[in-house]
């Protein structure tokens, strides 16, 4: 209920240690606490530790992985919640911050896209002030994970950023039309990521961007070839991580961390499981996962 149970072993010692349970064979009511990840599944089915299990030195929660890239889960989250909070100097409220709930989309470097208009309050807000901040988070707002990114938003005229925009967010495609709707782009200087229970980290912007590079120049070919050649993949996958079977699929987008797929009237994110950086890498991580559907959906 509170995360994913980890690996309290020699492996990770350090979250093993800021919770304080003793390491790698320690006497757990249910047997030795061995590590419990997936990078060892089979011991964490062996030995079948729930999550909240009482240990003899405290409660049994969750310790997240310690990663090569821990700010990486924050870009996939930002990537896949797509609506959140823009914070705003606000003008009427000299001195206070002004909240707006609003849609958004991240481009390929990772960087928020906003489709707002002339007369939001936001919008004259930022023309005072571009100094602004974007908050995202999980419907567990208590347990879930959450991400802020600080920066400054501004407007731009990027007519690939736009298409971007309608893709992943349809119902935006009337308003793009409007003379008084405009793009802003929010280039982070750093920002905050809470991914869970002693998940916590501050990142700056070169920790948070990826520069699209050879993945970009490869994008709109390797969406193309996808819904040519590899419809079915593309239903699996739907299948696999999403647990729906759509009628009609579409992929829309790629970046670094993972693409986006149009499932019927859905729009769903999938998260590559590790960073790709080339047509190369971008292949082998969706072969990989074509594979692992077919091993549970034959």
């Amino acid at each position: 209920p509170r995360g994913t149970l980890w690996c309290y072993c020699d492996a990770h010692p350090q979250p093993a240690l800021r919770f304080g349970f003793p390491l790698q064979g320690a006497q757990h009511p249910r047997g030795t606490l061995w590590c419990c990840c997936d990078a060892h599944p089979q011991p964490a089915l062996r030995f079948g530790f729930p999550q909240g299990a009482q240990h003899p030195r405290g409660t049994l929660w969750c310790c997240p992985p310690m990663t090569a890239d821990p700010i990486r889960p924050a870009r996939q989250l930002l990537r896949s919640l797509r609506h959140g909070v823009l914070s705003t100097h606000s003008v009427k409220f000299a001195g206070h911050p002004f909240g707006s709930a609003l849609p958004y989309v991240v481009d390929p470097a990772g960087r928020p896209l906003l489709l707002i208009s002339d007369l939001a309050a936001h919008t004259h807000n930022l023309r005072e002030n571009p100094a602004a901040s974007l908050c995202a988070h999980q419907a567990d707002v208590i347990a879930g994970a959450r991400v802020t990114l600080v920066g400054h938003a501004t407007r731009i005229d990027d007519a690939d950023a736009l298409t971007r925009f309608v893709r992943l967010i349809p119902a935006a495609a009337r308003y793009a039309s409007f003379g008084d709707f405009h793009l802003y782009r929010l280039e982070p200087v750093g920002g905050h990521y809470v991914g869970g229970f002693g998940n916590i980290h501050g990142f700056d912007r070169d920790a948070w961007i990826t520069a699209p590079g050879a993945l970009g120049a490869a994008e709109a070919d390797i969406v193309e070839h996808m819904n040519a050649d590899h419809a079915r993949a593309l239903l699996d996958y739907c299948r696999h991580v999403h647990a729906i079977t759509p009628t009609t699929v579409e992929m829309l987008t790629i970046d670094h961390d993972g693409f986006d797929v149009r499932a019927d009237d859905a729009v769903l994110r999938f998260d590559f499981a590790e960073t790709v950086t080339d047509a190369a890498q971008a292949r082998a991580q969706l072969v990989a996962m074509a594979h692992a559907t077919r091993a549970t959906n034959p």
